[in-house]
């Protein structure tokens, strides 16, 4: 099943006050959403990342189409 940020974000304020920044694409291009937990700099393109800001890198690298919940 792919998203996109648009599903995520409706489904999302229903239930938390969320705020989305950056640009934004319409295209189902999304997997489905995966915990990050292992710390690594590198974030996959077209990939969305449920994380606590503690387990964020101080310098990421972020792909295309990635989304950090």
């Amino acid at each position: 099943m792919k998203l996109n940020l648009d599903i995520i974000y409706q489904g999302m304020k229903e239930y938390l006050p969320v705020v989305m920044t950056g640009q934004t694409q319409s295209e189902m291009c999304l997997s489905r959403p995966e915990f990050y937990l292992d710390r690594a700099a590198v974030f996959a393109d077209d990939h969305v990342y449920v994380c606590s800001a503690d387990h964020l890198p101080a310098a990421p690298q972020v792909g295309r189409n990635v989304v950090l919940i």
